[in-house]
């Protein structure tokens, strides 16, 4: 994951070209790898992911999906990204929260992009809390 964390793509590419799965889970990392390049707005290294087969809608360890860990830390460009590439905009994660929740609770405000895009706003996670 600290290669992730670094941004860094040829290591990335060589990790993939060695059989490493793009959905892979590390065991005592709550969050995958398309979670964590999505987390760090690290667009290059999302694209090679969903290049090799990351599947963009699953719900990692972490309990959330790449878009909501990307619209929680305000990296906009990768919440187009991953929106562009057909992530699904409300995903109902565990606790009932969405990722313009998720955003809206991190304060991250530029996050008003999700509602153009379409997001639900009436969507009440398990504590009655709508964005």
């Amino acid at each position: 994951m600290r290669t992730l964390k670094r941004k860094s793509t040829w290591a990335i590419r060589l990790i993939l070209a060695n059989g490493a799965a793009a959905n892979g889970i590390v065991s005592d990392h709550p969050m995958r790898p398309l979670d964590v390049a999505a987390s760090a707005g690290s667009n290059e290294i999302v694209e090679l992911l969903l290049e090799n087969k990351a599947v963009i809608g699953r719900v990692g360890n972490g309990k959330r999906s790449a878009l909501s860990w990307a619209a929680s830390r305000n990296q906009l460009d990768t919440v187009r990204l991953l929106l562009s590439r057909g992530a699904d905009i409300d995903p109902i994660e565990p606790g009932g929260s969405t990722p313009l929740l998720s955003a809206v609770m991190e304060e991250q405000i530029e996050m008003v992009v999700l509602l153009k895009a379409g997001a639900k706003v009436d969507v009440q996670d398990d504590e009655a809390r709508t964005p």
